[in-house]
Parts: C-alpha cells; sequence; structure tokens
C-alpha cells in the first residue's frame, strides 16, 4: 500500500496524475484537450490529493510537498537578489512567476494556471499582469463586455483544448484564443 501511494504521488507530482473514472476515455480526451492527465495532475497536486489514502507514506510525501516549497522559495530569493520581479497576487497571470524584463519563469511547475482561476473565481476579480490594474468580475463595477465571470472560465477551458479542439473552436468563433481575427487558413497555419 505504501508502494502504490509513493508512485502515485510521484505520478501527481510528475504530471501523470489519475483520471479516475474518465480513465477508459484517455485516448478520446486527447485528442481534444492537451495533456489531460497533466491538468488533472496540477489540480491532484495543489489539493494535496496524493497524501489523502497515503496513511503509512503521508510523512514521506508531505516531505516532498515541503521540499518542493523550499525549493521554489529559494529560486524566488535568488531572483528577486538578482533584481527580478516576483508577483505574489493569485489573481494575476503573472502569480508566481519571476519576471526579468519581458522574460518569465514559472516557478510553480504549472499549479500556477490552476491557483490564479480558483483565485479568480473566489474574489469575482483579476489583475491585469500589465498594468496591475484589479478589475470585477461580478457586481456593479463589472466591465460590460469581455471579463466576466463566465469569459474567464471560457478561457481557462479554451486554454486546455488541444491542437484539434483550438482548431474547431477558433474556426466556430473566428477567433483565436487571445481575441483576434482569424480564419481556416490562419488556423491552419499555426497548427503547423
Amino acid at each position: 500500500e505504501q508502494g502504490k501511494a509513493i508512485a502515485h504521488a510521484v505520478n501527481v507530482f510528475t504530471g501523470r496524475g489519475s483520471l479516475g473514472s474518465a480513465e477508459g476515455a484517455a485516448v478520446a480526451l486527447n485528442s481534444i484537450f492537451l495533456a489531460p492527465r497533466y491538468v488533472a495532475s496540477r489540480l491532484q497536486y495543489a489539493l494535496g490529493q496524493p497524501m489523502w489514502k497515503a496513511k503509512g507514506a503521508r510523512k514521506a510525501i508531505a516531505t516532498e510537498y515541503v521540499r518542493q516549497a523550499v525549493g521554489m522559495m529559494t529560486i524566488a530569493a535568488l531572483g528577486a537578489a538578482i533584481g527580478a520581479d516576483l508577483e505574489l497576487d493569485p489573481r494575476s497571470s503573472d502569480f508566481l512567476k519571476l519576471k526579468i524584463g519581458n522574460t518569465r519563469i514559472d516557478l510553480g511547475a504549472g499549479l500556477n494556471q490552476i491557483v490564479t482561476f480558483a483565485a479568480r473565481m473566489a474574489k469575482g476579480q483579476t489583475k491585469s499582469a500589465i498594468h496591475g490594474g484589479i478589475t470585477d468580475l461580478r457586481g456593479p463595477n463589472k466591465p460590460k463586455t469581455g471579463q466576466g465571470v463566465l469569459d474567464v472560465m471560457t478561457r481557462f477551458g479554451r486554454s486546455k483544448l488541444g491542437p484539434a479542439g483550438g482548431f474547431a473552436v477558433d474556426t466556430l468563433t473566428g477567433e483565436d484564443i487571445m481575441g483576434d481575427s482569424t480564419t481556416v487558413g490562419k488556423s491552419l497555419t499555426r497548427m503547423l
């Protein structure tokens, strides 16, 4: 049981999460979504799922969580020492990224998107990575178009689509994920 718990934790930490009851649909999911097991692993990692049923191995798995957190903090401190900016607001798409000029270094190992999405949904706000402004996603101060809860949910889901799924949505909407106008030819070229 301990070996299975540790093997599962290794899978989650390295990006091969379990799809649970959807495991049989993995091949179909791979044709629509980009790396569904990786996305599942990031969610499982963020929720501490490897420790849930790991009675005998819980301490070893918890130790790995701590090691990874210490490693991330060490890299963040080194980045700050050389003058990099580090965004600590989870509502920003730059959350836990070192920013040096126009270069960003993701310290979250793919967890940032999940945490940012959850923070935006929970707080009902988003923070611009460009100018740092806060925008309400619901309520009376919400912009009229393009920046509501449904828009954030749609963009998050759309960012998880694979090439085939992304091509289909781009073709149907006439826009790419960034909102730029596109055609079937442009989408095909981008896929190649």
